[in-house]
């Protein structure tokens, strides 16, 4: 998911920079030029945003070499700045210090603190770049300490906006939200609607993270509106982009709308992150859909890409992708190679976020391999970053700091009218004062008087003091003598307090050593006790695996093995038999391989959710009863979509549902199936109805009726077949955890 990160724009209140300039020896240029030159830096800016870089780049230069011959420093200055900006995002991180460290030059000749700022700003967003985020963070705290010294709200408001992101991306966000709703507070201080809309959209962000995805979604949508009022073509790919982020899981016609229009800005813009990001976003959508070709080579164009431009961040979560998709394609080589550049990446960066999706990805991977320890020690180690990143605290920590935002807020406009009201007052003292003038002036003066009277007052004491202070001397170097012998006395002492203290000290070191001893044994023995119940949990997996392929996989392999060698007896005697067993073969071995699925999709720990199971259904519904032309209508209750399911009750109620389904198209000669999912109290419903020719007999007393009611009962749910007038309702009750 893209971040929201402001560019840095140009000071260009023209006649307070008019004013500022010049004062340095500056004497070649005009207030006019001035105002030349800031016009094509404001016309540079314009350019960048709608995408123009390289004619952004061209009015830069045009900047730069009119500053440069009417010896206009701060032209210079910004101009370098500005080009430093452009190529940041045209051609990534690298190369850059050659034009901060003109614009430096510039800035100590003239002792700006505002031209500082902008310099530590621009130099935190190219360490941010690189995934340095300990050096990009203390030059987002240098630009703000510069700008709170410029007496610059607006600047202050992009420095808390920068470091938001980077406490964001460290896993802090809990240290973003504060940063963040400080940056919107000043933004909105100062008017600038469209910063503080894309500070929210970095606010959506941390409400992803989460898991409050309705709250995201909606803070997205308002910054892409405003985004499309201001023809913000960078902005927007980056912010489609999240939209469809939020909608893959949920909707994937309104993800895929979103990745196409995210992909047309990136393409717009013409600048390499914007490109890689919608590259990497349509990964997503192309995975869900299973085309793993496709996606693996939109995945590596996207890696290709952020190694250009050095984003380490990008690549982490990157690498990460690729290596899970080397697997899909049965490629374990090049899976284990990205994994070791993932986690390279992450250690390197201190980045928890990218660790922890790694893990996850590492224990798919060797699960999938049946290399049981390896899987368990990854997923251990997901769980560890994964806690370490979301804590009990941060959401009401965040739900808090919102608030104090809100009341912040007030106050601001509260103090606005309490300044106008005391601006007035002081006005009025201010006129006051001019009147008592002239009357203070004569005071002064007899003032004057009387302090040159008492100063020859003070002179005559101090000579005085002097004279008392020689006696005194002499009385210390008699003192001094008797605290010598005093200190030596005091001396033994505290040597002998020093040989007691070692004892101590040498005692507390040995008892907490042995305390130190003892706590590792505890945990060593905890350790110990945790990996022995992980394991136990290992074979009991293992032994419901192995029962759930000798249960749905046993009986059909005999069926086969028994088809195959009458097939073999028929296939000389009596051809037409012999095909139809094999027909019979076909069937049950394509049985196998969806039982298989079944079995392998309840156990993957991302499918817990009820989304999940929801897509699986309609799969299965539009496999089975669209294909045989049956009209299906879904009625899903959205308050399930997050509700999680054990693995059990996603086996077994997977298997009820398709062999309701399949019940159906065998038996009900039915045009119409509702299938529908609410939710009832603690507990969740399955209801499958079709008005077909109603329940018979030699069907709801079969195997497969009584098949569903023991899986059923096995995961605590109830399970009934209801005639109605025309057709059959199954409905199946399963209690929620």
């Amino acid at each position: 998911m893209s971040k929201h990160k402001c560019a840095i724009l140009l000071p260009l209140v023209l006649v307070c920079l008019i004013l500022t300039t010049g004062s340095y020896g500056q004497t070649k240029y005009s207030a006019k030029d001035s105002v030349d030159i800031y016009q094509l830096l404001t016309n540079a800016d314009n350019a960048d945003m709608e995408g123009k870089m390289n004619e952004a780049i061209d009015l830069v230069n045009d900047a730069l070499e009119r500053s440069k011959k009417k010896s206009f420093l701060r032209g210079q200055a910004y101009a370098w700045l500005k080009m430093a900006d452009l190529k940041l995002k045209t051609d990534g991180t690298t190369n850059l210090n050659k034009y901060y460290k003109e614009a430096e030059a510039i800035s100590n000749t003239l002792q700006d603190n505002f031209l500082k700022g902008l310099i530590a700003f621009q130099k935190s967003q190219q360490k941010s770049g690189m995934a340095e985020y300990d050096s990009a963070s203390a030059l987002g705290k240098a630009a703000l300490h510069y700008f709170q010294l410029a007496d610059s709200i607006h600047y202050q408001a992009y420095a808390f906006n920068e470091l938001g992101f980077i406490e964001e991306k460290l896993g802090d966000y809990e240290k973003a939200n504060e940063n963040n709703l400080k940056a919107i507070t000043l933004f909105e201080k100062v008017g600038d609607i469209k910063e503080a809309a894309n500070t929210r959209g970095n606010q959506a962000i941390i409400y992803y993270r989460l898991n409050r995805k309705t709250d995201a979604l909606q803070m997205f949508k308002e910054s892409a509106a405003i985004r499309e009022k201001m023809q913000d073509i960078k902005g927007l790919a980056a912010t489609y982009g999240n939209i469809a982020v939020v909608y893959t899981p949920i909707n994937e016609d309104s993800a895929l709308r979103y990745y196409g229009l995210q992909l047309l800005n990136a393409q717009k813009s013409g600048v390499k992150a914007n490109i890689a990001q919608a590259y990497a976003n349509n990964v997503t959508i192309l995975n869900r859909q299973e085309r793993y070709a496709e996606a693996l080579e939109l995945e590596m164009k996207a890696i290709q890409l952020y190694n250009e431009i050095g984003n380490k961040n990008k690549l982490g979560a990157r690498y990460s992708s690729a290596a899970i998709l080397h697997h899909k394609v049965n490629d374990s080589l090049g899976a284990e190679k990205y994994f070791a550049l993932a986690e390279e990446t992450g250690i390197e960066m201190k980045s928890k976020p990218i660790l922890q999706n790694l893990y996850l990805y590492k224990s798919e991977f060797y699960k999938d391999y049946e290399n049981y320890p390896e899987a368990l020690s990854s997923l251990e180690k997901y769980y560890l970053y994964k806690d370490s990143l979301i804590n009990e605290n941060t959401a009401s920590n965040i739900a808090e700091l919102q608030l104090k935002y809100d009341t912040e807020k007030k106050d601001n406009e509260i103090n606005r009218l309490q300044a106008a009201t005391k601006i007035q007052e002081l006005e009025l003292e201010h006129q006051e004062t001019l009147i008592l003038n002239s009357s203070l002036e004569s005071e002064r003066r007899e003032q004057d008087i009387l302090l040159l009277i008492q100063d020859q007052k003070l002179k005559d004491e101090d000579i005085k003091l002097k004279e008392e202070l020689l006696t005194r001397q002499a009385l210390v170097v008699k003192n001094n003598e008797q605290q010598l012998k005093i200190a030596e006395q005091e001396q033994q002492l505290k040597d002998e307090e020093i040989r007691r203290e070692k004892l101590i000290r040498s005692i507390t070191i040995g008892v907490a050593l042995l305390a130190m001893l003892l706590v590792y044994i505890l945990f060593s023995r905890f350790k110990l006790k945790r990996k022995l119940q992980e394991h136990e949990k290992i074979l009991k997996m293992r032994d419901n695996i192995s029962k759930d392929l000798h249960d749905e996989i046993g009986s059909t392999l005999t069926s086969i093995n028994i088809l195959s060698n009458i097939s073999q007896q028929a296939f000389t005697k009596d051809p037409g038999q012999a095909k139809l067993l094999i027909g019979k073969i076909s069937e049950q071995t394509k049985a196998i391989q969806q039982n298989m699925s079944d079995i392998v999709w309840a156990l993957r720990p991302e499918n817990e959710r009820m989304e999940n199971m929801e897509a699986r259904m309609r799969e299965f519904a539009s496999q089975t009863l669209e294909r045989n032309h049956i009209k299906t209508v879904y009625d899903f209750d959205d308050k399930l979509l997050n509700q999680a399911l054990p693995q059990e009750s996603r086996k077994d109620m997977l298997l009820i549902f398709k062999e309701a389904i399949t019940n159906i198209v065998k038996h009900a000669n039915a045009s119409e199936v509702k299938i529908a999912l609410q939710k009832k109290l603690n507990s969740a419903e399955l209801a499958i109805s079709d008005n077909g020719v109603g329940i018979q007999e030699k069907v709801s007393t079969g195997t497969g009726t009584k098949s569903m009611e023991q899986r059923a009962k096995a995961i605590g749910g109830i399970l009934s077949i209801e005639a109605q007038k025309r057709g059959t309702t199954v409905r199946l009750t399963i209690p929620l955890t």
